[in-house]
C-alpha cells in the first residue's frame, strides 16, 4: 500500500512542478501557486516514505481507512520541514525553510485575497522578486530531491528535464550563481579551479584533473558537463596552451598564442605515456572516427584517439578475429564471429569463401 500511495503522491507533485515551470514567464501567478503545491506534495512524500501517518494532521490516532479514502486533513505546509527533521534527524537549513515559507506566503495571498504584484505600482519589480524566490526554491528543492535519491532516484530524468527548462530563464541562472558564489569563493581559496561555463557563461564550471592532459568540467549553476584535452604548445619559444574538445576528426590543432599547427604524430608522442605497450605489436584503433592505429594510452588508463580526440577509460575492447584493440565500438564479446568496426569476423570470412 505504501509504495502505491507514495508513487501517486510523487507523480502528483511532479505534475504540479512541470506545470509551474511551463507558466514561469507567461502566467507567474499560477506558476507560484502550482510551484508551492509541488513543494508541499514532494515534502509530504518525504514524510510518507517514513510512514503514511506522518502526513496526517490530527491530535487523535490516525485512521488507515480515512487515509486510504483521502478523507483526512493533511499536515500544514509550515509544519512539513520541522516534522521531517524530528522524525528523520535530518537537518534542513533555515535558508531552505525560509525560502519555501516566503513562496507559500505569496501563494496564500494569491489564493485567499490578492497579491500586490498583480496590480498597482511596482508590479514588475514585485514579479521579478517572486521569480527570483521561485528560482531559489527550485535550486533548494532540486538539491533535496537529489539528496533523497532513495525516494526520488527513479525520477532523475524528470528532475533533469525540469532543470533544463529552468536553464532557459536568465534570471534563474543569475539567482543560482548568486546563491553559490560564497561556496565557489571558499573553494577557490582552497585551490579549486573554476572557468566560464560554455553553456551558461557563468564562472562556475569546476575543473577536475583526470590526467596531466585530460580535464573534465561540471558547472555548478546549470550542471553542464564538458571535457577538454590540454597540453603545452610544442614550439620551444612558446608558452601557449592547446585546448581540444574531443570528438571532431577534422579539427586543426593550432596554438592560439603562436598560431603553430601541431602535427598529429607529435601530439601522439606527447600524449602517449605507455610506449612499452607497443612491444606486443597490437595496435589500437578508434571506431568513433574509423581511424587505424591512432589511439595512444595516457596516464591513469585513459585511451585517446589522436585523430578525433575521443577518449575513454572503459570503452576499449579486443577483437578476437583481427587481433586488434578498439575504442568507441562497444562490446566485442562475440567479435570472433561478427568482427569489429574494422573487420567482418568469421562470418565475413565464410562469405568470402
Amino acid at each position: 500500500m505504501k509504495d502505491e500511495f507514495l508513487k501517486d503522491l510523487i507523480e502528483n507533485g511532479f505534475d504540479f512542478l512541470e506545470r509551474a515551470i511551463q507558466q514561469f514567464k507567461t502566467e507567474p501567478k499560477y506558476s507560484v501557486i502550482n510551484f508551492c503545491a509541488a513543494i508541499e506534495l514532494l515534502l509530504k512524500a518525504r514524510l510518507m516514505h517514513e510512514h503514511w501517518s506522518l502526513v496526517i494532521a490530527t491530535k487523535n490516532h490516525p485512521n488507515i481507512q480515512d487515509f486510504k479514502s483521502g478523507n483526512f486533513k493533511s499536515i500544514n505546509f509550515n509544519d512539513l520541514i520541522p516534522r521531517i527533521t524530528s522524525v528523520s534527524g535530518e537537518k534542513i537549513s533555515p535558508e531552505i525553510a525560509s525560502c519555501f515559507k516566503e513562496l507559500a506566503n505569496h501563494r496564500n495571498k494569491m489564493i485567499h485575497f490578492f497579491h500586490e504584484a498583480h496590480g498597482g505600482k511596482g508590479k514588475e519589480k514585485l514579479l521579478e522578486e517572486i521569480a527570483v524566490e521561485q528560482c531559489s526554491g527550485w535550486f533548494f528543492l532540486r538539491r533535496l530531491l537529489e539528496n533523497w535519491s532513495d525516494i526520488f532516484g527513479n525520477y532523475d530524468e524528470r528532475i533533469q528535464s525540469i532543470n533544463s527548462s529552468m536553464k532557459g530563464h536568465e534570471i534563474y541562472l543569475d539567482t543560482i550563481f548568486e546563491q553559490i558564489k560564497p561556496e565557489i569563493e571558499k573553494d577557490k581559496a582552497k585551490g579549486t579551479i573554476f572557468v566560464a561555463c560554455k553553456r551558461c557563461k557563468r564562472n562556475a564550471s569546476e575543473e577536475f584533473k583526470k590526467t596531466n592532459n585530460i580535464f573534465e568540467y561540471k558547472c555548478r549553476v546549470c550542471l553542464f558537463l564538458d571535457e577538454l584535452i590540454k597540453f603545452s604548445c610544442l614550439e620551444e619559444s612558446c608558452n601557449g596552451e592547446i585546448k581540444i574538445e574531443p570528438g571532431d576528426p577534422d579539427v586543426k590543432v593550432i596554438c592560439s598564442s603562436c598560431d603553430s599547427v601541431m602535427e598529429r604524430q607529435d601530439i601522439a608522442n606527447l600524449l602517449e605515456t605507455n610506449a612499452s605497450r607497443y612491444e606486443d605489436s597490437v595496435q589500437t584503433n578508434c571506431a568513433t572516427c574509423c581511424s587505424l592505429g591512432t589511439v595512444v594510452e595516457n596516464d591513469g588508463g585513459y585511451f585517446i584517439c589522436t585523430e578525433c580526440f575521443y577518449f575513454t577509460k572503459n570503452d576499449i575492447g579486443y577483437c578476437e578475429w583481427c587481433n586488434e584493440n578498439q575504442i568507441g565500438g562497444g562490446d566485442l564479446e562475440h567479435s570472433r564471429w561478427s568482427g569489429c568496426e574494422f573487420c567482418d569476423g568469421q562470418v565475413g570470412h565464410m562469405k568470402d569463401d
